[in-house]
């Protein structure tokens, strides 16, 4: 006695068989097309398997100058401030002033138009490598190899808060638009949004 297959059960092991039919296709087809550019490649090269290319005129490169672009620049003005290496630097949004951060753990403002050093507070205990001034241009938030950020009056220095929350270097800092967050990323991997209490 022969057992009728439902019709679904019969749609099913088609659809099946096509499935496998189609995937063996695309592997064999694949197979063959890597062997091409195998056979292909290893025609070129010759038999040792090294590439031997040959000039030909196409390859040759042109140049094609640019003209009334300079192509070097010169430095306009060079701040100094910092008794070691600088990783931390940003210019303050109402574009007046520079601040730089330093291996002595300080931070540095600059007059932006003469280069003259208007301050230097120092806050923190390590290499400062992030910076970013608040929106406003009033504070300015420091991040630090000694896994701290600290937020200052930028007219005085004053320590208004600093954030502990990262267990490794504070590496970047940015200010939210509205400045009432700041977002801080570490090599603790990972990135933090927090609320200054000013």
């Amino acid at each position: 006695m022969i057992m009728q297959q439902e019709p679904s059960e019969t749609l099913a092991c088609r659809l099946n068989l096509h499935r496998v039919l189609f995937r063996s296709l695309c592997c064999i087809l694949f197979l063959l097309l890597a062997e091409r550019a195998s056979s292909t490649a290893s025609s070129s090269t010759g038999t040792a398997g090294t590439s031997t290319p040959t000039a030909t005129p196409t390859m040759a490169p042109t140049a094609t100058p640019t003209p009334n672009i300079p192509t070097l620049s010169t430095a306009l003005l060079t701040y100094k401030g910092h008794s070691k290496a600088i990783l931390g630097f940003a210019w303050s949004p109402d574009g007046k002033e520079i601040a730089s951060g330093g291996g002595d753990g300080s931070v540095t403002l600059l007059n932006a138009a003469i280069g003259k050093r208007i301050a230097n507070y120092g806050s923190q205990a390590a290499f400062i490598e992030g910076l970013a001034w608040s929106p406003d241009s009033k504070r300015i938030a420091s991040g630090s190899q000694d896994s701290t950020v600290v937020v200052q009056d930028a007219s005085n220095g004053k320590v208004l808060v600093t954030y502990t929350g990262h267990s490794n270097a504070v590496e970047r800092i940015a200010w939210s638009p509205d400045g009432k967050e700041i977002a801080s990323s570490s090599q603790d991997g990972t990135v933090q949004i927090w609320r200054p209490q000013i």
